[in-house]
């Protein structure tokens, strides 16, 4: 017994001497920088422009009516599907750019690497995004905060369900509910249902197309009448032209449930940018105040001429229209550029798009980042 006991206090002695032993070995520990950048990821589901949930401004019936449809029979990221573009964040003099190519479904993935001594700024921050593969880019989202740290915004902007802080001191939720779908929608990315009838009365205002027309019956005499948007950018023509979509004729009454009326024809869906342009210099220019741009929207009809069976392209309506000025909500969200069209059920001029209300802000160009 007193062997083993001598032989387990050796054995102990002997391990504190190596513990001493190699305390007493000079320890060098190499200086760490600190990190040149941090590295963000704003990941965004993109969809078409919808009517802001938190204002109360909302257009009237049949407007909202045709906005449901939208919403119940288009895909959320219709037209932004491989689309290439560029996140702008800036403030305080301060400006960083990323790009990216949007996915099949309209998701995007923007990578930052942010110096961390920028993080506690403190500014009103600029956010943009923008399409294009070169400048100008059109605009599809731009926004002000009031101001707050770096770090806050870009907490935001990688949080699904973020807000962005506005100039009113209230929260513009970045993330919406289209349908059964969770996105964060592009205010000047327009998607939309337009609808031909017969405008015989100007008291009516709209009326049912007729039973037969060009030797066929409504309303698949349809498929002869095509409807036209035409952006005019420094005289280059951009064209789009839609086809009538007899699919969502049957499930609306062919417009009953949109105007109370049936025997209409709707198109589309039709899908456009507004024209607000961001220059290389971070400046946004209303393309209003541009002579050279501008949009002309027209209706063709397929005549068939009975003598030679051949048919002839005639046109039955055209409409010019300059781009919408530009307008705030609540200080901080800026829209406009948009398409307007003549609206023959409510005898009056009406703006392309779910949101068509804002204060004026009287200025062709907005420097951003100062």
């Amino acid at each position: 017994m007193r062997n083993i006991i001598i032989i387990m206090l050796a054995f102990i002695v002997f391990s504190m001497g190596i513990i001493v032993h190699a305390a007493l070995i000079p320890v060098i520990i190499p200086q760490i920088a600190a990190p040149q950048c941090l590295n963000y990821a704003v990941s965004l589901n993109l969809t078409y422009a919808v009517p802001l949930t938190n204002y109360s401004m909302m257009p009237a019936n049949p407007f909202q009516n045709g906005i449901n449809l939208v919403s119940n029979t288009v895909l959320p990221w219709y037209g932004l599907s491989h689309k290439n573009l560029t996140l702008i964040i800036s403030g305080n003099g301060w400006t960083i750019t990323s790009r990216t190519e949007t996915n099949s479904t309209g998701g995007a993935l923007w990578r930052l690497c942010i110096n961390p001594t920028m993080l506690p700024k403190i500014a009103s921050w600029s956010i943009i995004i923008g399409q294009g593969n070169e400048y100008p880019l059109t605009a599809l989202f731009i926004f002000r905060t009031r101001n707050i740290s770096l770090a806050s915004l870009l907490g935001n902007l990688t949080m699904i369900g973020g807000s962005l802080p506005e100039e009113n001191n209230g929260a513009y939720k970045l993330w919406q509910r289209i349908g059964k779908y969770y996105g964060v929608p592009m205010p000047m990315h327009v998607v939309l249902y337009s609808w031909i009838g017969n405008a015989l009365s100007p008291v009516a205002g709209i009326n049912p197309l007729p039973q037969y027309f060009n030797g066929f019956k409504f309303p698949i005499y349809g498929n002869n009448i095509s409807i036209y948007i035409i952006r005019i950018i420094n005289e280059s023509e951009l064209i789009n032209h839609y086809s009538a979509n007899l699919t969502i004729g049957q499930l609306t009454g062919f417009g009953r449930s949109i105007y109370g009326i049936t025997g209409l024809l709707p198109f589309g869906p039709i899908q456009y940018n507004s024209e607000i342009l961001l220059l290389k210099n971070y400046t946004l220019i209303d393309a209003a105040c541009l002579a050279n741009y501008y949009y002309i929207t027209k209706v063709k009809l397929m005549l068939l001429n009975p003598a030679y069976g051949i048919y002839i392209p005639l046109t039955v309506y055209k409409f010019d229209s300059k781009p919408t000025e530009l307008l705030s909500i609540n200080g901080s969200i800026i829209v406009g550029g948009y398409l307007s069209e003549y609206d023959f059920y409510n005898k009056t001029l009406v703006v392309a798009s779910p949101i068509n209300y804002g204060q004026p802000l009287n200025t062709c160009m907005i420097s951003i980042g100062n």
